[in-house]
């Protein structure tokens, strides 16, 4: 974990202390990962697939979208074919391994 006593800027000083405070310096893993991998479209990153995905997307926002777990639901029901709509419609988390086909194709 980043040592905050490092950072001299106070807006990163600002920032970590939000993410700290929300107890959202675990996902920030997952975004920074997202930035360096942006562009490897085949890559095999399983964990905090939407965080990972956002920060793709911070790095080449014309060409990685967002994605929610809410949207990938939407749009597995979608393209599904009749037999595996109420499947789709109980998506609940997301994951890289289970799901990563279907991020891809969206």
């Amino acid at each position: 974990m980043l040592d905050p006593s490092g950072i001299k800027d106070p807006l990163a000083k600002l920032f970590y202390s939000l993410a700290w405070k929300n107890g959202d310096l675990k996902k920030l893993k997952h975004i920074a990962m997202g930035i360096a991998n942006a562009d490897k479209p085949d890559d095999n990153y399983e964990d905090a697939p939407v965080f990972y995905q956002f920060g793709k997307h911070l790095a080449d926002r014309y060409n990685q979208p967002i994605i929610y777990q809410h949207v990938i639901r939407a749009y597995a029901v979608y393209k599904a074919n009749d037999e595996d709509i109420e499947k789709n419609r109980k998506i609940h988390t997301l994951t890289g391994k289970r799901h990563k086909e279907l991020i891809k194709k969206y």
